[in-house]
């Protein structure tokens, strides 16, 4: 699965690009949706667009703030967004998330237990072997 993923680094397409549509598989496989799907690439999203979105769940992983999730709970004109009612907003490493290596793994375990945490509670590395 990987593997096949990995092959089209080699063509004509941006690595950018790839690694858009490689992020988008893997939440595909654990049953979540981009919001922002449709988009080419990656892209600025304003917040009146983050709100009229209406996630179910929020991921971030911004590492420049003591307390983001809090801080995005927090934020004027995004308490009716499901995923601030439902407190459906969840940290991950930014590392793992953000570097195109082995460590996406890590990330993607990340998010498949941030959006459905009572399905994927067990999922490791170790169990993924």
């Amino acid at each position: 699965m990987i593997n096949e993923t990995m092959k089209g680094f080699g063509n004509n397409r941006s690595a950018i690009r790839e690694i858009f549509e490689f992020g988008n598989r893997r939440r595909a496989e654990i049953g979540a949706e981009n919001v922002y799907h449709n988009r080419e690439t990656w892209a600025s999203v304003t917040e009146e667009e983050a709100v009229a979105a209406n996630p179910d769940v929020l991921v971030t992983v911004i590492s420049y703030l003591p307390d983001p999730v809090a801080e995005i709970l927090g934020r004027k004109g995004w308490e009716n967004m499901n995923a601030i009612q439902n407190k459906d907003v969840y940290l991950l490493n930014e590392e793992a998330a953000n570097q195109p290596n082995h460590h996406i793994l890590d990330a993607l375990i990340e998010l498949a237990q941030a959006v459905y945490p009572t399905v994927y509670a067990d999922l490791t590395l170790e169990n993924l072997k």
